[in-house]
């Protein structure tokens, strides 16, 4: 849920970056402050960390 308001404010903030409204600092700091993509992990993956393969 919260990785699709993300990228939907990143995609406004693209959006006026490309009418000026918007400069390059400011999508940088944006995606300073953004977590990273969550990854996907399969069982195999947690059970491994789990045991700490």
């Amino acid at each position: 849920m919260v990785s699709k308001i993300i990228e939907s404010l990143r995609g406004d903030l693209a959006a006026l970056h490309e009418v000026g409204a918007v400069n390059k600092v400011t999508m940088r700091e944006f995606d300073e402050i953004c977590p990273p993509p969550v990854r996907e992990l399969a069982a195999a993956d947690i059970e491994c960390a789990y045991r700490s393969c």
